[in-house]
């Protein structure tokens, strides 16, 4: 995984996320299911197709566990009402409240790109898919306890490698994949963990690439 849920959730409002050439609600779901879960890119065109396919599409059959129940770090799926009537909405639920409403992180809801809002369980909204393991359980990590990835570049032009020594893996960042980064960590106030490595270090890690 490239961002921890720390820095997910840290990324600003009004940021743009486009994940393989969109930017709808999607975007950011699949942004946060592939650097954040650490799952497969989901191929499909609607939000309202992550619920009503997740049983037929291994990308989230494998990942999530469908619930009525809002969680921190879960998925919600809506459609109809407030939310577009055919292809629907979906977002990231970032905490629930004392009242049964929940905070979430969208993107083309309010706000054009990335927004914060507060949802309640009406309705509209399907259901909730709670990602297996769930990155913001029990809590999210605080920068003494973030996870270690390390972040490797040869020179300042080069590509940037995502390595974790916990599992020994590394692979290369998008040039998105690496702003966003480096803004989530910035909005965090977490010091970013880049080094660079000479060549045979480096060559020893993209061997390693997943």
């Amino acid at each position: 995984m490239a961002t921890t849920w720390t820095a997910f959730t840290a990324i600003p409002n009004d940021t743009q996320i486009l994940n393989h050439g969109y930017d709808q609600c999607v975007a950011l779901a699949n942004l946060y299911n592939e650097e954040t879960v650490g799952g497969e890119f989901v191929p499909v065109a609607s939000a309202y197709q992550w619920w009503t396919e997740r049983g037929a599409l291994p990308q989230i059959r494998d990942s999530y566990t469908p619930s009525n129940t809002p969680k921190p770090g879960a998925l919600f799926v809506a459609r109809g009402g407030m939310y577009d009537a055919r292809d629907g909405h979906i977002g990231v639920v970032t905490a629930v409240n004392p009242d049964g409403s929940f905070t979430t992180m969208e993107q083309n809801a309010g706000r054009r790109f990335v927004g914060r809002y507060t949802r309640t369980r009406d309705a509209n909204v399907l259901g909730f898919l709670v990602p297996n393991p769930n990155p913001a359980a029990p809590a999210a990590p605080t920068s003494e306890e973030d996870d270690m990835t390390i972040f490797i570049r040869r020179d300042p032009k080069a590509t940037v490698y995502a390595y974790s020594p916990q599992t020994g893996k590394a692979r290369a960042l998008t040039s998105l994949q690496w702003t966003v980064t480096q803004r989530a960590y910035a909005a965090a106030g977490l010091k970013l963990p880049l080094t660079q490595e000479g060549p045979d270090a480096m060559k020893a890690l993209v061997g390693k690439e997943r």
